[in-house]
């Protein structure tokens, strides 16, 4: 019989070593997950207008001197940025009309994938007034060239 108990407390404080130390494990990776959960809400991609079509812009407003740029958007199914190039020396009520403008739509963020409408094309695939067609679905895109000399001669 004693040797029944002994071998018995032998396993028992075995298992409650063990489960002690698996539980203090545990408890050790609940709290890496909270703090990993915390770090996810907190955690942002980063804004396609700010990191790629801010500095683009930049770039090509110096091949229009006396033009400065302002960027609206993003608007549409498409997420389309319009970049317009805006003129310095005349008055807010003269502006209007009076710019240079190109048309962004992102692609494959991941990648940094941008593309343009191509507007002088329209395969008419949506009917007038529906949401593709308002939205310039009827436009194809073209896939950005790295330069910016190319978009520069892709501005409206």
């Amino acid at each position: 019989m004693k040797k029944i108990l002994e071998r018995y407390r032998r396993k028992a404080t075995s298992y409650n070593l063990k489960y002690k130390k698996l539980n203090k494990k545990l408890d050790t990776h609940e709290r890496l997950m909270i703090i990993a959960r915390e770090d996810l809400k907190k955690l942002r991609f980063p804004s396609w207008v700010d990191e790629l079509i801010k500095p683009i812009a930049e770039e090509m407003v110096k091949y229009f001197p006396g033009r400065e740029y302002r960027i609206s958007g993003p608007f549409g199914l498409a997420s389309c940025v319009t970049v317009f190039f805006e003129r310095k020396d005349i008055s807010e009520e003269k502006k209007d009309g009076d710019f240079l403008s190109i048309h962004f739509v992102p692609g494959d963020l991941i990648k940094a994938e941008l593309f343009l409408r191509d507007y002088s094309k329209n395969t008419k695939e949506y009917a007038n007034s529906t949401i593709g067609e308002i939205n310039g679905f009827n436009h194809p895109l073209i896939s950005i060239k790295e330069n910016i000399q190319w978009l520069v001669k892709h501005v409206q």
